[in-house]
């Protein structure tokens, strides 16, 4: 099953390659912001587990693999949004005035109709 995953990701890579190549820059992007961060966060998560099962934390130890949690996931949000943000520039043409698409405008509301 494996091969035939990786076989289609290689067709889809050779027929859009310049959407794989921006998604493979987007994601070393974010290892490059986030990765030596999160890795910290994940480091010294596991030295506070060592071992351990996490549901028999109690206390102040409890408490600090909460505050780790909390700043894991905060960074990996972080890191989700800066590659979303770097995938869409670089899939963005040039602003040289080219084919640039036209900024996305809301659409206006809808106007209540009167019933009488």
């Amino acid at each position: 099953m494996a091969r035939r995953e990786t076989a289609a990701r290689r067709r889809s890579r050779l027929a859009d390659p310049v959407t794989h190549a921006a998604a493979d820059a987007a994601q070393a992007y974010g290892r490059t912001l986030y990765g030596q961060r999160l890795e910290a966060v994940v480091n010294e998560w596991n030295a506070l587990i060592a071992g351990r099962d996490v549901r028999t934390l109690a206390g102040a130890d409890a408490v600090q693999f909460m505050a780790l949690r909390a700043k894991f996931d905060a960074l990996a949000v972080q890191q989700k949004q800066a590659i979303e943000a770097e995938y869409a520039r670089r899939l963005r043409p040039d602003d040289d005035g080219g084919d640039a698409p036209a900024p996305h405008r809301p659409t206006p509301p809808l106007q209540k109709e009167r019933l009488q």
